[in-house]
């Protein structure tokens, strides 16, 4: 722990003056350090990945190994170590973490570092799932949120082997956003695919908080992928990142909820 007690003084230094000095490596040629990073309030390992930005969109991304990783909230220090099987993949056990509190991620690098401030709200509980009928199959229709939250929909319908033959898979997932901000592009969107699903699926729903700064992260990073090649297009622009010096992604600390059941 010795190592990082020089952080301590510049994370108070944070909760008063929003102000650090750090410095991360960029690489020419535009490939930058990313962070995927939602630590959650879930009693259960957390994972953070690593890794270099890529030219393609398909292309598979670089893992970066070696690097310090440590969670804080300024009293309490949780470091992450780097998976023997995964490289790139930081792995801690669960780490308890209250709404409004401020937190850091601290990452440190071939002498190099950076870091990210992130707190957690509240969330609201999950509404009953509503369901359409089309062609005897079944549609999730998102029955919304009372507080901004992103909802990861899992669906399994191993049961149905005739629909996994079909399908040519038994399972599928999409993500749905409830959001304060309020986007015509997101209105005039193209049509995403829909996903539809025979009775008898079991689908597992996983319910995140949201900031406010971390809904804008989201908007950004929807209009550069999913919403492009719609009615309102706009220009390609910068996706905003949390860290204070290079670093791309988002650091975010999320309560959760989970719940699951069978399609009738």
């Amino acid at each position: 722990m010795k190592k990082w007690k020089y952080y301590i003084i510049g994370f108070i230094t944070m909760l008063s003056s929003c102000e650090l000095e750090t410095t991360w490596k960029i690489e020419s040629f535009d490939r930058v350090a990313v962070v995927d990073a939602i630590i959650t309030s879930e009693d259960e390992e957390q994972q953070i990945r690593i890794y270099y930005s890529t030219s393609e969109l398909n292309q598979s991304p670089e893992p970066i190994s070696g690097v310090n990783v440590l969670f804080t909230d300024g009293t309490n220090f949780y470091p992450f170590y780097e998976s023997n099987l995964q490289p790139g993949l930081y792995l801690s056990p669960s780490i308890p973490v209250a709404v409004n509190t401020p937190y850091a991620l601290i990452l440190e690098y071939e002498g190099f570092s950076d870091t990210a401030y992130a707190y957690m709200t509240a969330v609201s509980n999950l509404k009953p799932a509503i369901y359409a009928e089309e062609d005897n199959l079944r549609k999730y229709v998102d029955p919304g949120s009372d507080l901004p939250a992103m909802t990861e929909i899992y669906y399994d319908w191993s049961s149905s082997a005739e629909y996994c033959d079909y399908y040519g898979s038994c399972t599928a997932t999409e993500v749905y956003y409830s959001m304060e901000i309020v986007d015509i592009i997101n209105e005039f969107a193209p049509d995403k695919q829909q996903i539809l699903i025979p009775r008898g699926t079991t689908v597992y729903r996983k319910k995140y908080s949201l900031t406010e700064e971390h809904q804008e992260f989201i908007r950004s990073l929807l209009i550069e992928t999913e919403w492009r090649g719609g009615l309102f297009d706009v220009e390609h622009g910068n996706i905003p990142t949390n860290f204070v010096n290079g670093t791309r992604g988002w650091f975010a600390v999320c309560n959760v909820l989970m719940d699951s059941h069978v399609v009738p």
